[in-house]
């Protein structure tokens, strides 16, 4: 039969193989967790971007329709009061 300390000895080396083993298991299911939970977290950040961007492009829009119909507006407005003071009521023929 082995001597005690011989046997605690291998079991030992044993364990802490098999410690080691299930410790680089462990942390390579964490990293991956993590890896997956930034990727979902970075596609999310990219949604919410995109979203912001196409949303600051429909106001730029707007705007910019609310400018170019009110410069419109105004442009006809003047000719309308231009020809008005002008005494050019009426079409001519």
């Amino acid at each position: 039969m082995r001597p005690v300390a011989k046997r605690v000895r291998q079991t030992g080396r044993t364990a802490a193989t098999y410690a080691g083993t299930v410790g680089r298991k462990a942390a390579k299911q964490v990293a991956l967790a993590a890896d997956q939970m930034l990727m979902k977290l970075g596609e999310a950040a990219k949604k919410r971007q995109r979203a912001r961007r196409s949303k600051a492009a429909l106001k730029t829009a707007g705007k910019v329709a609310l400018v170019v119909g009110a410069g419109a507006v105004t442009a006809l407005a003047g000719r309308k009061v231009l020809a008005r003071v002008n005494g050019r009521t009426r079409k001519r023929k």
